[in-house]
């Protein structure tokens, strides 16, 4: 059926949070080495816990939050002390206004993902999970197209050319045909699952990349690498094991009464 405002306004909220996010992920690689940014990025995963504790009001086991500070700390140290040659980039970097914003960036992100958790799973479960999912991608289609305009009119004669050249190639067609596809792939995962299995996940991306690179490129992965992959794994274990399924609870006296008699 129709949407209400008060829907419009719950859905347009993520579009316009993930819009923010990306604009200031450009902002901040331009004042930080993209090293830097990646390493304060981390701190997503904290953050995204903390609002699907204190927002979603959902269960974090101690467990858990260890893994999650694994985790953060395995991507550091990869991204740290993994490279074979000495990181470049800047020859300074402007930590006053980089910092700042990589936290805006971070908490628009965690915030984004959460939010639609919260609409999948909590808002109106009896929207379908198609129907909820198209209606982020249409709000997320226009929030885009708002500010590619605006910035087509701003700067005509850089940005127009290069969308010309864009629509023409083939690489960025298939860029895009990825990315439709992991987008939804994380609707998915958060309308079934939640954003601790998506943080974890996309850690696993680590492991997985350097044994990848090593099978199918014959790329020795350093020490570091090595290192922050086996910090993140055993984050992805432990996470693992806090979510170990429970067993099922005794019945009590009036159900054990019905089994009772059910039995020949």
């Amino acid at each position: 059926g129709d949407m209400t405002v008060p829907e419009m306004r719950r859905y347009a909220l993520p579009a316009l949070c993930y819009c923010v996010d990306n604009i200031l992920t450009y902002v901040a690689l331009s004042h930080l080495r993209p090293h830097t940014v990646t390493v304060l990025a981390s701190s997503k995963i904290l953050v995204t816990a903390l609002l699907f504790r204190f927002f979603l009001g959902r269960t974090v086991p101690w467990m858990q939050w260890v893994s999650l500070v694994l985790l953060c700390l395995g991507i550091c140290v990869a991204e740290v002390l993994g490279h074979q040659k000495p990181l470049e980039g800047h020859v300074a970097e402007d930590f006053s206004l980089g910092v700042p914003v990589v936290a805006l960036f971070v908490l628009a992100g965690a915030f984004a993902n959460i939010w639609v958790e919260y609409l999948f799973q909590d808002a109106d479960p009896t929207v379908p999970f198609p129907v909820r999912n198209v209606r982020l991608y249409v709000f997320g289609v226009a929030v885009n197209a708002v500010v590619f305009v605006s910035m087509a009119l701003s700067n005509r004669g850089a940005v127009l050319p290069s969308v010309l050249a864009a629509v023409g190639s083939r690489e960025i067609w298939t860029m895009a045909a990825v990315t439709g596809v992991g987008g939804l792939c994380i609707a998915v995962i958060f309308n079934y699952a939640s954003n601790i299995v998506f943080v974890m996940l996309q850690g696993a991306t680590l492991p997985v990349t350097i044994f990848m690179q090593w099978m199918w490129f014959g790329l020795i992965p350093t020490p570091g690498l090595l290192v922050g992959a086996g910090i993140v794994s055993c984050a992805i274990v432990g996470a693992k094991m806090s979510t170990a399924p429970k067993k099922t609870p005794a019945p009590d006296g009036e159900a054990r009464a019905l089994l009772e008699r059910a039995q020949p």
